[in-house]
């Protein structure tokens, strides 16, 4: 069954491992792929509200995976949007997902979202095509990875074409359970979370993103964003404000976010009694939860939010420096001092962290990467 192509691909392990081909397969031509972004990120990140364009984002996620449960969904988080994968059967209750994700970031967060799903045999059709695979992280989290220039199609056809947005008109029933929006930012402990995108200018030598992932982390060999000593056990939560708003409506909101605040009090006074404990459920909590972060990615381009040092940082630019004058790649940085976590609950075994920069994160190093491919073009 094609339902169950993603549940059966086999997994890697290894990050080195993500552009390797041989773990990569084709999607299926009954499957849809589903490219959801933010219009005018930049006026929130403006205004300092950039945790409700990654909320937005997220809650695509979750909407789209609620609405096909039994079925592994395969999704990749942009910061101001996603890249999932569905079968077609489910492209009608998902647009009704989607069109609920749509309406609650419109009437909470002023966020206008935009959603497209693509059948797979339109991007066949055009001789283009995009192939997955899976990273095995903690526990029975998976994490998405994607190849191929049926992306960049998606992408174009979303922005550039109404043909396959879902219309105003779609009703809109959803849910967004199993959003948490329950960490405070996490600081950087080394200088600077640097948000980085690189994109390769000869896109069929996946061999060199290898190398560039090697370097990287012979460059900041401890790189991950996420470490349960970084995490704030601060209270109260600056930003479950955004979860309630996303998961709730009218009056039960108040109630929902108080109780919920009460809650999150008690969790705080137990993780803070146990989290010394390496033996404790909350000490084996909080490795999976650093293990099932998404800070590096891969979806034909490089993306990932690393905390570094000014040191790391300056040898690292260096680097990417001489690749992008060599013709190899070009990138886009953005700095901040924070990073942004945006969870996803499934279950206390099956739970993934979406990691994005603070400040503008992706959004402001996609900008650069855009403009230096504008002025390529021109």
């Amino acid at each position: 069954m094609s339902e169950l192509f993603y549940k059966n691909l086999k997994a890697f392990h290894q990050i080195s491992d993500m552009t390797d081909i041989n773990f990569y397969c084709a999607v299926p031509e009954n499957w849809c792929v589903i490219v959801t972004d933010i219009k005018g990120s930049t006026k929130a990140i403006d205004s300092g509200n950039y945790k409700d364009v990654n909320v937005a984002g997220v809650t695509t996620i979750i909407a789209t995976e609620n609405a096909c449960r039994g079925v592994d969904i395969p999704a990749i988080f942009g910061g101001d949007g996603a890249t999932l994968f569905i079968p077609e059967s489910y492209k009608v209750k998902v647009s009704e997902a989607l069109s609920y994700s749509r309406k609650k970031a419109r009437d909470e967060f002023n966020l206008d979202l935009r959603i497209a799903i693509i059948p797979m045999h339109e991007i066949l059709k055009q001789n283009k095509n995009i192939f997955l695979a899976k990273m095995k992280l903690a526990n029975e989290t998976y994490m998405a990875t994607a190849i191929g220039e049926g992306l960049t199609l998606a992408e174009n056809l979303t922005k550039m074409s109404d043909a396959f947005l879902i219309s105003d008109a779609t009703s809109a029933v959803g849910s967004h359970e199993g959003l948490e929006c329950r960490w405070n930012p996490i600081q950087s402990q080394s200088g600077e979370m640097l948000s980085l995108l690189i994109k390769s200018q000869h896109m069929k030598d996946k061999n060199l993103f290898k190398e560039i992932i090697l370097k990287i982390q012979s460059i900041v060999p401890e790189m991950q964003p996420v470490r349960p000593d970084k995490l704030s056990l601060a209270w109260p939560p600056v930003h479950l404000i955004k979860e309630i708003k996303a998961k709730t409506s009218g009056l039960f909101q108040k109630i929902s976010y108080y109780l919920t605040l009460l809650k999150l009090y008690a969790l705080t006074l137990i993780v803070r009694g146990q989290i010394q404990k390496p033996d404790s459920i909350v000490s084996k909590y909080l490795d999976e939860l650093s293990s099932n972060t998404d800070y590096i990615k891969f979806d034909e381009s490089l993306k990932m939010v690393i905390d570094i040092s000014s040191d790391q940082k300056n040898k690292l630019i260096i680097y990417l420096e001489q690749l992008e004058r060599s013709g190899q790649i070009l990138y886009g940085i953005h700095s901040s001092k924070e990073a942004l976590m945006t969870c996803f609950m499934r279950s206390t075994k099956n739970h993934i962290h979406y990691i994005d920069g603070g400040d503008g994160g992706y959004a402001m190093a996609s900008k650069v990467l855009k403009s230096k491919i504008a002025a390529i073009k021109k």
